[in-house]
């Protein structure tokens, strides 16, 4: 059975998109190359967290064509993208508007 995700999800995944196009986000691919996209990482892995916390793994699953578990690609890439961003983390969230 599907679940339907709410308009609370659907608005941070708007957020999360949004944040991908904001040229001058916390860590700018037009300054920092490629490094700049681990904030834009972050922030759609923390949404995926989200989702997944609301509707389950399992869900998401049918959805998934990456290799290895969805859950434990999603936790690695969280937990990496935490170690590497450090304490900018809670202003990556607070400039989307999740804090």
């Amino acid at each position: 059975m599907k679940k339907i995700i709410g308009v609370d999800m659907r608005l941070k995944i708007g957020a999360a998109l949004g944040y991908f196009v904001v040229p001058f986000d916390i860590i700018p691919e037009v300054t920092a190359g490629p490094n700049g996209y681990i904030d834009d990482i972050f922030i759609c892995i923390h949404v995926i967290k989200e989702i997944a916390e609301e509707i389950g793994y399992e869900s998401l699953e049918d959805l998934w064509e990456g290799e290895g578990d969805l859950k434990n690609v999603v936790n690695e890439c969280y937990s990496k993208s935490k170690e590497i961003l450090g304490d900018k983390t809670a202003l990556i969230l607070s400039y989307v508007g999740f804090k």
